[in-house]
This record gives C-alpha cells, sequence and structure tokens, in this order.
C-alpha cells in the first residue's frame, strides 16, 4: 500500500489511476499535512509519494513520521532544486513534475527493492511489458476525461 499525499486533484487521481495499474493499492489521497500526518503514523504501508510542497507547507512533517517508521517514500516537484530538500531526507528518490510513467514507475521500483518494470536506460522491462502498461494507463486516462461534468 502507498501513502499519496498531493494537493492538487488531478494528479492524485492519476497517482492512484497509476498505482492501481502498476499492481498496487493507493492510500488517500491526503492533500493536507494534517491528514497526511495521521495515515503516515497510522497507515499499514509499504512506501509512499509525497508533494514536496502542499498548501500548508513543505512535506517534511510527513517525511519525518515515515522515516521514523522505516517507511520508503519518493518526493514530487515542480521545482528544478533539489536544495530545498533537507539534508535528513536529500537520500529520498525525486521525481520532478510533469513526470513521465517510467520515472515514477523506477522511483517506485527503487524505494520497494523491486527488479524494475520499466525499460529506460537503466530498467530492464521489455517493451512488450511498458506497452501493455502505458495502454492501460492511456484507456484509464480516457476513461477518466471522457466523464460527462
Amino acid at each position: 500500500m502507498i501513502l499519496i499525499v498531493e494537493d492538487s486533484y488531478l494528479l492524485a487521481e492519476l497517482l492512484c489511476d497509476f498505482l492501481r495499474d502498476y499492481g498496487m493499492e493507493p492510500i488517500g489521497p491526503s492533500g493536507r499535512m494534517q491528514d497526511g500526518c495521521r495515515l503516515a503514523r497510522h497507515g499499514a504501508l509499504d512506501g509512499a509519494i509525497l508533494d514536496m510542497a502542499l498548501g500548508e507547507g513543505r512535506c517534511f512533517p510527513i517525511a519525518a513520521i515515515l522515516k521514523a517508521r522505516k517507511i520508503p517514500f519518493i518526493f514530487l516537484t515542480g521545482c528544478r532544486e533539489k536544495s530545498l530538500i533537507s539534508l535528513e531526507f536529500c537520500s529520498a528518490p525525486l521525481v520532478r513534475k510533469p513526470f513521465e510513467d517510467d520515472e515514477l514507475g523506477a522511483a517506485l521500483d527503487l524505494i520497494l527493492n523491486r527488479p524494475t518494470a520499466f525499460s529506460s536506460g537503466h530498467c530492464s522491462a521489455s517493451r512488450v511489458d511498458q506497452r501493455s502498461f502505458r495502454e492501460n494507463a492511456d484507456k484509464r486516462r480516457g476513461e477518466r476525461l471522457s466523464l460527462p461534468v
């Protein structure tokens, strides 16, 4: 189970879909610091995806809870400066927005110590597996986008 803390509703839903397509169960999403801290403190989690900049500030209190529980996490950010990350958390993977599916997939594989399911420079998945994953993800996105408003 992967905790999602992201204050952009649309991106949070895309992350949930991505995790489901990847065979994982999303927890949340949470867009608020307080809810994120509560879920990080009490949830049965395998990992987390944290938007660095929430409306109430940086997500570092949530990261501290996860680190204390030895739950790995990924930072998502629109910022280009890795120096914004506290030294305490500098070993956490950083995925910059906008991101490609294979970037997030490789980061998940890294924190979960799994062989990667994506093919890019350092990944070893077959093109068929990646194409199948992308087709399923594209289908889900198309279904969501075609819903009446």
